[in-house]
């Protein structure tokens, strides 16, 4: 199984009161935070033989630290909110899949 680089469960609820967003939408933004580490988890095999150890490490670290950055400005930011939180959770999925797949 996967583990998160940045469990962001609880920020989520955050996000809930503070944008307004209705709880089945922060459920399915935790379903496709978890579906797409777990891609990336299997995936990041394949890609860190071909593109080695010291590149997959910077691709982990700059999609986590673009995820995490992201999810503090594009929220407010974008018209829809949600989709800034959607963004970020992608950004940091990515990363967050890199890390554990090595």
């Amino acid at each position: 199984m996967s583990e998160n680089l940045f469990d962001g469960t609880l920020l989520f609820i955050t996000f809930q009161s503070q944008y307004s967003i209705p709880l089945s939408k922060i459920t399915l933004l935790i379903t496709i935070n978890f579906g797409l580490q777990l891609i990336i988890d299997f995936a990041s095999a394949f890609f860190i033989d071909k593109i080695g150890y010291r590149l997959s490490v910077l691709i982990a670290h700059l999609f986590a630290a673009l995820g995490l950055i992201s999810i503090a400005i594009l929220p407010d930011m974008m018209n829809d909110s949600f989709m800034g939180i959607f963004i970020s959770v992608l950004l940091y999925d990515v990363g967050g899949g890199y890390a554990t797949g090595e």
